[in-house]
């Protein structure tokens, strides 16, 4: 049961979402500011509350002065004052989005954590997440009070605080360009340097080297800037500023920076942007530099080149880029905790390139294994794009070609390659690819006999796995898994984990697995004499191969022979997830054998 004090705040916000839907007036300050008010005599916090004019915000604001004296600082602390003034800026997509709010120049919150531009307080990570439209201002005055407690209390990180380097904001000023930083910068960097760039599309350029760069590769040059303190206050948009920002910093000297860039310009080609790069030091981490990139677009760079006398070093602008940091000291993988982080640095085959086999590819070079290697000989037809992995542009292609393009376009770090000779041909020479899994996907009963047979006279061997899928739904899995330790492959495994399941009446849903198809229960997908398949779409079939990815993970990760047997949550089948493991048979003790004669 809600408290009184619950039942209020809710009372509270549903009124204020009525009256701020019901509201046509277009500036929300006024009605703010008595929000405000009405505020403060129910709150102790509230001590003043006025609309005002800040010629540095250059937009009407609301001037809070907030009573903080019951807040206690650590030694490590923010500097907490018994009053703080703050200043809302309330947007015109107020109440959707949540003000701003911001503080008068002080040096206690130049370089401080969780403050962009040493005068904006970060008080919400994701207001996406964090902001409701009723929230109003109660709720901004709460986070308000919360981030100087928090303050005060040494609790922000600034190892995780965002951009904290370059003044804790995203630096892009061009937002439809991004630049992936992808190599680390060397620990000792000079002044000045080169770095390589690649232009991968209109909108993205990859740093992928700290050299000069090599054009026999496509790559053009940069011009990166050491920066060894932080910017506090962020990047300067034009050459004259940032120049004087570098120096500042204890960086290059800024007439220097000036003549670099313009030797830059004058070294290029003509109708090329002037690419810039900054090393920033961390504020707190030596290992952590923030590394951006801006470029002098191509009109203003041709004028460089060509010594326009008009052209000054204020009007030469500096377009900063979207940072997607790529750099493995930075940027931890997603998917880091999943069972999928086993195929990081693997080396995996797939064999059939269909229904399941195309998503478990695609799923796993994601995962970013060192090397992937698909087999198929069959052609992509159109009947196949309902559920399998391909488009129109590959009808009519080979299966394995042409995934192995997408899955190239996927990935830049994984090696992706067709498998040859096919996989039958390479069983009846008795071989066994070297890697750290195969995954058979054929549904091919000559393939897992054949890589049965070849199992058992191959010791040092990869982990075997062979996948299916239900005929009547596509949506029930069976993932078997054949370690070392198994005499045989997955068929051995599959032969011994049916008789356990065929007898188990709680999994009667996953018998189908073991029993032949009845009447009707597979599809002819065209009149006349086509081979039956399955039932199932691409998203009961990328379903189930996520699942079937997760579990060869596991697997990977710590083989244990046997078999995986799931559902899919649509499917309506329970259990929706059940192992039967393989039991090793032992040899038979010779002096327990009766003598017959």
């Amino acid at each position: 049961m809600a408290s009184k004090k619950q039942s209020s705040r809710k009372a509270t916000r549903r009124r204020h979402h009525q009256a701020i839907t019901r509201s046509r007036n277009t500036d929300p300050i006024p009605g703010a500011v008595a929000e405000l008010r009405a505020l403060q005599g129910k709150s102790g916090r509230i001590l003043e509350a006025r609309q005002a004019n800040l010629s540095w915000i250059k937009k009407p604001v609301i001037r809070v002065r907030l009573d903080t004296s019951d807040i206690e600082a650590s030694a490590r602390g923010f500097a907490v004052n018994d009053t703080e003034t703050v200043f809302a800026l309330v947007g015109h997509r107020y109440p959707n989005n949540p003000p701003k709010v911001f503080v008068a120049a002080d040096p206690r919150f130049v370089g401080f954590p969780h403050v962009i531009c040493a005068q904006e307080l970060c008080i919400y990570l994701d207001p996406r997440r964090e902001w409701h439209p009723t929230f109003g201002m109660a709720e901004l005055i709460d986070r308000t009070w919360l981030w100087f407690r928090e303050a005060a209390s040494a609790r922000f990180d600034a190892r995780t605080s965002l951009f904290h380097a370059v003044g804790g904001c995203n630096p892009a000023s061009e937002y439809g360009l991004t630049s992936v930083i992808r190599a680390s910068p060397p620990t000792e960097i000079a002044a000045v340097s080169e770095v390589a760039l690649v232009e991968r599309s209109t909108s993205r350029l990859d740093l992928v080297g700290w050299r000069r760069a090599d054009r026999s590769r496509d790559e053009v040059r940069g011009l990166a800037f050491s920066v060894p303190s932080p910017l506090p206050f962020g990047l300067a948009r034009d050459a004259e500023t940032l120049a004087l920002q570098i120096e500042q910093a204890g960086g290059l000297e800024g007439s220097k920076v000036i003549q670099r860039i313009q030797r830059a310009a004058e070294s290029s080609r003509a109708d090329r942007p002037i690419y810039l790069c900054l090393v920033v030091a961390h504020p707190t981490e030596a290992d952590l530099p923030t590394v951006v990139i801006g470029r002098v677009d191509i009109d203003t760079a041709n004028k460089i080149r060509a010594r326009d006398g008009d052209l000054t070093t204020q009007q030469t602008r500096i377009g900063w880029m979207q940072i997607s940091d790529d750099r493995p000291t930075v940027v931890a993988p997603r998917d880091s905790l999943r069972p999928t982080a086993a195929f990081r640095d693997a080396s995996v085959e797939i064999w059939g390139c269909g229904g399941l086999g195309s998503w478990i590819a695609e799923f796993i070079v994601r995962a970013q294994p060192a090397n992937l290697v698909v087999r198929d000989v069959a052609y992509v037809h159109r009947g196949l794009l309902v559920r399998q992995n391909y488009t129109e542009l590959d009808v009519g292609e080979a299966k394995a070609t042409q995934l192995a393009a997408r899955l190239r376009s996927i990935s830049d770090t994984a090696t992706v390659s067709v498998g040859s000779p096919p996989v039958l041909d390479m069983l009846d020479r008795g071989s066994i690819p070297e890697c750290d899994m195969i995954i058979n996907a054929t549904i091919n009963e000559a393939v897992a006999y054949r890589l049965d047979q070849a199992a058992r006279e191959t010791k040092d061997r990869p982990v075997l796995a062979q996948v299916a899928t239900d005929s009547g739904s596509g949506t029930l899995g069976l993932v078997t898994i054949a370690g070392r330790e198994v005499a045989g492959g997955p068929g051995t495994v599959d032969l011994a984990i049916a008789q356990e399941v065929l007898t188990d009446a709680s999994l009667e849903p996953y018998h189908t697995f073991w029993t032949p198809p009845s009447a009707g229960s597979e599809l002819n997908p065209s009149p006349g004499c086509s081979v039956p398949t399955y039932h199932g779409s691409a998203a009961d079939l990328a379903a189930s191969a996520g699942s079937m990815v997760s579990l060869l993970g596991q697997q990977l990760a710590a083989p244990t022979s046997g078999a995986h047997l799931f559902a899919a949550a649509h499917s309506g089948v329970e259990p929706t997830l059940a192992f039967r493991p393989y039991l090793l048979q032992e040899p038979a003790d010779p002096s327990e054998t009766e003598d017959l004669d």
